[in-house]
């Protein structure tokens, strides 16, 4: 089964070298590892209400990740364009544009220790222009009840990345009941990550170990507006569409044949 390690506070591991020894070696050995307390649960809450706002009172819209592009939110609905496959309400920003909440500041102790896992500087990446045509994002996905989910996938190790953070910003056994974010072992055994922590941790784990989204609560009736279901935060370095070097993230299912709108 996947094992899971738990550590301090992201300071503590990132000024300690027998921490960010022993996150090392967890992240090769394929372990979902837990940063406590990354984020302040307060911070979160805020965030979730103003992006459930803006996603009320705004239309959503694509904007291909090109320099300069601006911060945007977006509707997947098992769109057959997208690498990886689900349904949720995503929204994006970029280091260049401005940044009210301060989200990169604040998630820059994140990158630096996803820096150091990948082997690269600790602020590349987090510039206001590509380096080697990949870009920092910051990317909150919702998952409405009844119908948010996202396919199992293995995302691409290359130069922007070998180990991958995922901000927690919802409980399972509080905010929704089923389903949630999983990790997957060679034999098929899962690891809800909602379940083993809690809304303000960090999850890490090497960015092939096979993942995705269990579907939320599937028996409630569908309400994107509510805004009742998963949150979670994706502290991304995402190629831009121009870039031809790096790989795409692989699909391990095929489309799912759920209705899309009830």
């Amino acid at each position: 089964m996947v094992a899971v390690e738990e550590f301090g506070s992201i300071k503590e591991v990132q000024t300690n070298e027998a921490q960010l020894e022993r996150i090392s070696t967890a992240i090769k050995d394929r372990k979902v590892c837990i940063i406590r307390g990354a984020l302040d649960r307060d911070y979160i809450r805020n965030l979730i209400a103003y992006l459930s706002q803006v996603g009320r009172s705004s239309i959503p819209s694509r904007h291909p990740t090109l320099p300069g592009c601006p911060n945007h939110h977006r509707v997947y609905q098992w769109d057959e364009l997208s690498y990886v496959k689900g349904c949720f309400h995503q929204f994006s920003f970029f280091p260049w544009n401005e940044d009210i909440f301060e989200l990169f500041k604040n998630f820059a102790p994140i990158y630096r220790l996803r820096n150091y896992l990948s082997g690269v500087s600790p602020d590349r990446f987090l510039g206001k222009s590509p380096d080697d045509d990949c870009i920092a994002r910051i990317s909150f996905q919702f998952y409405p009840s009844a119908l948010g989910a996202m396919n199992k996938h293995m995302d691409p190790v290359d130069v922007h990345q070998k180990a991958i953070p995922i901000l927690i910003m919802s409980k399972r056994g509080k905010d929704f009941e089923h389903g949630g974010l999983f990790f997957e072992s060679t034999s098929g055994e899962r690891v809800f990550a909602d379940e083993v922590a809690d809304p303000g941790d960090v999850v890490f784990t090497l960015a092939q170990l096979p993942h995705g989204v269990e579907k939320i609560d599937p028996h409630l009736v569908p309400d994107w507006l509510s805004f009742r279901g998963r949150w979670s935060g994706v502290v991304a370095v995402n190629k831009m569409v121009t870039n031809r070097k790096i790989a795409d993230a692989v699909d391990m299912e095929s489309r799912r044949s759920d209705v899309l709108i009830r």
